[in-house]
């Protein structure tokens, strides 16, 4: 190559460059990067919320009880509950978007700060039944409930919820989504359109 070819190389390259980052911050950032409805994409990438659930009482005589995190977006790592001597088995999976939802109408309906409160009650575990400990993460802040020693219940629509979920991962083949639960589809969401817009109770 001669001189002059190097020269219109160099040069090409050099203009190519200042274009691209003319073309970056006088276009694609105002459009894109600064755009709030981008801002709102990526912020809707992190999910809503994150609970580690975790069960103790009459399984811990046999081995490990099972526990499981679930996030908002219904992705699940679950550790099977396993004998004693047994290998800790993880698992993932995601949930059906009905159980996401359930649990979803729980958490928003559920006063987390309250269930949070130390409380003295009987606990189901004291007889070989089964406790719940629960960490939820949410965007106002973390909460630890525990169905023996916080307010939550054993009947609240949350300890329902997650309990519904470990129904599913110990047999999704054979889970029927409990009564009262949220629809899903079109029926869904007209059923809770309607009932946003009207009060049926009185």
């Amino acid at each position: 190559m001669t001189t002059r070819d190097w020269f219109l190389f160099i040069s090409t390259l050099v203009i190519g460059m200042f274009t691209g980052l003319y073309l970056y911050f006088t276009t694609y950032v105002p459009a894109y990067i600064s755009n709030p409805i981008m801002q709102d994409l990526v912020t809707e990438e992190a999910p809503a919320w994150r609970a580690t659930v975790t069960a103790y009482g009459g399984c811990q005589m046999m081995g490990e009880c099972p526990r499981y995190e679930v996030q908002a977006n219904g992705v699940v790592r679950y550790q099977v509950p396993a004998l004693r001597g047994e290998a800790v088995v993880i698992e993932e999976t995601t949930l059906p978007a009905t159980l996401v939802r359930q649990l979803d109408t729980a958490l928003s309906e559920t006063d987390l700060i309250a269930a949070s409160r130390a409380t003295e009650k009987t606990c189901a575990h004291w007889s070989d039944g089964i406790d719940y400990e629960i960490a939820v993460d949410t965007a106002t802040g973390s909460y630890m409930l525990d169905t023996c020693d916080t307010a939550l219940t054993q009947t609240s629509s949350l300890t329902n919820a997650f309990r519904d979920v470990f129904a599913y991962l110990d047999d999704p083949t054979g889970y029927v989504p409990a009564a009262g639960a949220p629809r899903g589809g079109i029926g869904g969401y007209i059923e809770r359109r309607l009932d946003e817009t009207f009060d049926y109770d009185e």
